[in-house]
């Protein structure tokens, strides 16, 4: 899968020939903020109807996601940017790093990553069509949720979308709401369930349990001096759940192993920047740093505390550990693989 940010970035021979006259090209549109079940249903749309177009054209089916980073809401806020980042409402569920490594587990060959800056912003519905999905993606089909708007203003939406295809000669699908117990699926019920930490809520909005993915990071050794090493996630921008410590399940590229990990900011030693700490039940090598890991949420086991002293501490951590396996073993998944 290939991964760029600009106009000219699409330029590369490579990128031509995957888009060239050979292929039919297949765009779905969004924020992505989640990777939740609404937008499955768009990724569905895609695959369907692309596959069709690709088989009556004998062509090869190319599928784009085409995002934007930051996000809109950053930009479009006026803050500074360095400002935005250290706002809690502004960090993401799904950072960029993060829609990339599932874009390509769901089969996607290129994402798009826009930067939307405040000149990207006050390009018009129709300039955005031209330059983006006719000229450089040569787009065959587009792929939008029901509420999706573009353009300068927010003057584009489906319908627009729907109308300008006709004359630029693709065909645009617009995909309705995905209604869970009447009530829509949304980038803002996935924020609110992490945030309150209702993971069993948050895995029937994304259709899949929780995770983070970051790259592992030196931390002050803590854990290593009281015989519980850690493998550290600083997660910047990332939306998290709620202090505490959790049974989660840590996979590398080439390695997977049951955990147990705590999110907060360390009180028993004093403090600091909120930081994940995830203890690997059976560690698959010696030296993690500078490897991307993936930590998913199982279950929540207690909040973060502050601890009188290291044997008080080593004995709850320990308990931790207990409560951790117990809850693997009851979900049927345990040990390294």
């Amino acid at each position: 899968m290939r991964f760029v940010h600009s106009l000219r970035e699409l330029q590369a021979p490579d990128l031509q020939q995957l888009l060239g006259a050979e292929s039919a090209v297949g765009v779905t549109i969004g924020n992505f903020d989640g990777f939740h079940l609404g937008h499955e249903a768009l990724f569905e749309r895609l695959d369907h109807r692309l596959n069709v177009l690709a088989r009556v054209q004998n062509l090869r089916a190319v599928r784009v996601l085409l995002t934007f980073v930051p996000h809109p809401r950053i930009v479009l806020s006026g803050a500074p940017r360095s400002e935005a980042m250290q706002r809690p409402e502004f960090e993401s569920i799904t950072p960029i790093r993060t829609k990339a490594v599932l874009a390509e587990a769901r089969g996607f060959d290129l994402v798009f990553a826009v930067r939307f800056t405040p000149e990207f912003s006050k390009l018009s519905p129709q300039e955005f069509i031209e330059q983006y999905l006719v000229t450089a993606l040569k787009a065959q089909l587009v792929v939008v949720g029901y509420d999706w708007s573009f353009g300068k203003g927010r003057e584009g939406n489906a319908e627009f979308l729907s109308r300008e295809g006709q004359a630029y000669g693709f065909q645009a699908a617009v995909v309705p709401p995905v209604l869970l117990d009447e009530e829509r699926v949304s980038s803002r019920a996935v924020r609110q369930a992490i945030l309150s930490g209702e993971l069993e809520v948050l895995e029937s909005l994304l259709g899949r349990k929780f995770s983070v993915i970051d790259r592992v990071v030196h931390g002050e050794e803590r854990g290593r001096e009281i015989g519980f090493p850690t493998a550290n996630l600083k997660l910047k921008g990332q939306l998290l759940p709620p202090n505490g410590v959790y049974a989660v399940r840590c996979a590398g590229e080439t390695w997977q192993s049951d955990g147990v990990a705590n999110i907060g900011v360390r009180p028993s030693f004093g403090g600091g920047a909120r930081l994940l700490e995830a203890h690997l039940f059976e560690s698959p090598k010696e030296e993690l740093y500078g490897e991307r890991m993936e930590v998913t949420f199982v279950q929540r086991i207690r909040e973060e505390k502050t601890f009188d002293g290291v044997d008080s501490l080593r004995a709850q951590i320990e308990e931790d550990i207990k409560s951790a396996r117990a809850i693997h073993s009851n979900t049927g998944h345990s040990g390294i693989s």
